[in-house]
């Protein structure tokens, strides 16, 4: 059930919410799960010894996670095709922050790492609207993005 926005911070542009931007809702948000990797841990093998040898720095640093979101839109085609390709665009053109109300989720250093290319298009019933001589019936239209984040650890508000 798509429930709410997402905030988005692309760059150094301000903050805003992708319903209010784009009409564009959450339809689950997905868990983030702890660091798992961490990057600078060396470990040596010794022949006459059991286990490894490793050396544990004071400081830890951590390889990059993916979520996948799924997101949520309704109107026409004529409508929300555009409203998907300029969002996408948008998150495609710099490093960006995000933030989930609701989850109290968010992360920083963030690229789009890939965009499937199917989408779900569900018709609605309601009312068709007629544009360039084309009728329109309402739908809804359910597509993922799967986000690369480079800094797992920093939870962040926007």
């Amino acid at each position: 059930m798509a429930y709410k926005g997402l905030k988005i911070k692309v760059g150094t542009a301000d903050a805003y919410d992708t319903v209010t931007k784009y009409g564009i809702y959450v339809q689950s948000f997905p868990y983030i799960p702890v660091p798992v990797k961490a990057k600078n841990i060396s470990s040596q093998s010794w022949y006459d010894q059991n286990g490894d040898d490793d050396y544990i720095p004071s400081v830890l640093y951590y390889d990059p996670i993916s979520i996948t979101i799924p997101f949520v839109v309704k109107g026409y085609l004529s409508v929300v095709t555009p409203n998907i390709k300029a969002f996408l665009s948008e998150l495609r053109s710099a490093i960006f922050s995000f933030y989930d109300v609701l989850a109290k989720e968010g992360r920083q250093s963030c690229i789009v790492e890939e965009y499937p290319q199917e989408a779900s298009v569900l018709t609605l019933v309601g009312l068709p609207i007629t544009v360039e001589e084309i009728e329109q019936q309402p739908v809804c239209v359910v597509f993922n993005v799967k986000i690369k984040i480079n800094d797992p650890v920093t939870n962040i508000q926007l």
